[in-house]
């Protein structure tokens, strides 16, 4: 018996082929529209396979982090009408949260912390953990330059349990 494909891992598989695409015409590019419009698309497909829990293609995620380490992409970015941001939006402040509660704040401080840097509620910022926390951290050996030790990966496993709970 053939076994069938499944259309979802069919999409899946168009669309990182379509991003290795996005991503050589964003390198090669000279006009800035160009660049923009191609960025655009970019941010839309990754934002794809985050808000559907699908680890995204590991060039797609050092070439995002690139671009948000050089300040091409930053949380101020517009959002373009007709489409959501919201995996991406909630995978970064997972990141950001991870980030300050490994510098040594604690959890709640971090929340707040964020929180009030970013006008937006603490409890929003639980609930984005609780839905993306687990597709952030497994990003986080594509986007951060060092990998996580064994104590840091406990804490970003306990405050993913705490969100859970």
């Amino acid at each position: 018996m053939l076994k069938q494909d499944n259309p979802f891992e069919i999409l899946a598989k168009g669309y990182e082929d379509i991003l290795h695409t996005v991503i050589d015409n964003i390198k090669n590019k000279d006009k800035e529209v160009e660049r923009s419009a191609n960025t655009d698309i970019l941010i839309k497909l990754f934002g794809w396979f985050l808000e559907n829990n699908i680890q995204p293609p590991e060039k797609c995620a050092k070439y995002v982090a690139e671009l948000i380490k050089n300040g091409t992409i930053t949380h101020s970015i517009e959002k373009s009408k007709g489409f959501s941001n919201k995996g991406y939006e909630s995978a970064m402040t997972c990141l950001d949260i991870f980030n300050l509660v490994l510098q040594g704040q604690t959890l709640n401080q971090s929340i707040e912390k964020h929180a009030k840097d970013n006008h937006i509620k603490s409890t929003e910022i639980y609930e984005r953990l609780e839905s993306h926390g687990e597709t952030a951290y497994k990003m986080i050996d594509t986007v951060w330059d060092t990998p996580l030790n064994p104590k840091q990966q406990l804490d970003i496993n306990s405050i993913l349990t705490y969100t859970k709970n």
